[in-house]
């Protein structure tokens, strides 16, 4: 019934916002502030566009505006520009939920004050279309709808800048966090593998003894299980691949895993002096890496499944090379690896750990692939 009055109403507009966020609220229930920034957001701009489609018509029509678009009108031209500005929306619209873009309550600050600063422009620009229509200024609708457009993109160049940092803050946050808990974790698993130790050295004895006995009995049986508790006991004894106490206890780890998943497991590797990873980053960046490699290994069917590990250090570099047997290619975009599980955005967070911790210590990191193998290099100089 408006439109059949005059083009634009800030009453009627403000009647519109007021009445949506009632209802919408009443529906939701919950993060009211949040839901209404977003309809204050929508609104607002279908408004500005409608505008901007209105300087862009003024050329068209002249003096005709008034009667063909603004006041007491119903014609096709009008349905025209306000289907624009709708499809405008829509198109932005999705193009936000196919980028999986995840708005939620937590910029609420952000959208509230980007609805004030448009609600200001659309006010300005209710006057300057209603000054420009009834003939109080000069009808100018190239300059007045290029600075609509130069003020909507300058927002939103800066809404997007602002959001895009919020949400590498809180990847990053994520990722310290992610990194301390798998660092943490790792720590505990080596206590308790050393606890676990020495209970075992403990009963060795014991066992031993026991031996003795039953080899004086010569009973079969009992040799025969303890020739299987001996076994369990080699499976704990330590392990000395890199000459990295911590880094070492990683890889056996790993190794048992993929052992248990029927993964064959080489490894070749020379005794490292120095190594200019932490503990923390050795737990991040193998960690990650092995059971990717061990993850690709368990999709395969009905081929061998290995994995080969080796450490070299030639002069001040040290060369690492992990390769694996696979039964697809890797998803990768923009030649960037990107990971096939189900929740990208939570497991992804391994490859990018892994990264940023070469690019901490200015490593060299690549990766191919040969027939049904890949091949991840990674180098890292040791200056000292």
């Amino acid at each position: 019934m408006n439109r059949r009055v005059a083009f634009f109403s800030s009453y009627v507009f403000l009647t519109i916002v007021v009445l949506f966020c009632l209802v919408v609220c009443f529906i939701r229930k919950k993060d009211i502030v949040f839901t209404c920034s977003l309809i204050c957001l929508y609104c607002e701009t279908i408004a500005l566009i409608d505008f901007l489609m209105v300087f862009l018509s003024m050329p068209l029509f002249g003096e005709n505006l008034l009667e063909i678009i603004y006041m007491h009108s119903s014609s096709l031209w009008q349905i025209f520009l306000y289907v624009v500005s709708r499809v405008c929306t829509f198109v932005v619209v999705v193009w936000i939920i196919k980028s999986e873009g995840r708005i939620t309550e937590e910029y609420t600050r952000i959208f509230v004050l980007i609805d004030v600063i448009l609600l200001g422009v659309l006010l300005r620009y209710q006057k300057i279309v209603v000054g420009m229509v009834f003939g109080v200024t000069n009808m100018d609708g190239i300059n007045g709808g290029g600075s609509l457009l130069a003020i909507l993109l300058v927002i939103s160049i800066v809404m997007v800048l602002v959001l895009k940092n919020q949400v590498m803050q809180k990847e990053k946050n994520f990722l310290e966090l992610h990194d301390r808990m798998t660092e943490q974790s790792y720590q505990t698993l080596l206590h308790n593998v050393e606890v676990n130790r020495a209970l075992v050295h403990d009963v060795k004895h014991r066992l031993l003894l026991l031996r003795k006995l039953v080899e004086e009995g010569n009973i079969d049986k009992i040799k025969l299980y303890m020739d299987e508790i001996e076994e369990e006991y080699k499976e704990l004894s330590d392990r000395e691949w890199t000459g990295n106490r911590f880094l070492d206890f990683i890889i056996s780890q790993k190794k048992q895993r993929a052992n248990e998943m029927g993964i064959q497991v080489t490894i070749e590797s020379e005794i490292i002096p120095k190594w200019i990873l932490t503990e923390n980053e050795m737990s991040i960046f193998f960690g990650n890496l092995l059971d990717n490699a061990i993850e690709a290994c368990e999709k395969i069917r009905n081929r061998d499944k290995w994995l080969a590990l080796s450490f070299e250090k030639k002069g001040n570099i040290i060369l690492i090379k992990i390769v694996n047997s696979i039964d697809e290619q890797p998803n990768t975009f923009k030649g960037k690896l990107i990971s096939s599980k189900k929740d990208s955005r939570i497991h992804g967070n391994g490859l990018k750990s892994v990264k940023r911790i070469v690019e901490k210590h200015d490593g060299i990191m690549d990766w191919c692939i040969h027939e049904r193998e890949f091949h991840m290099n990674i180098s890292f100089f040791d200056n000292d």
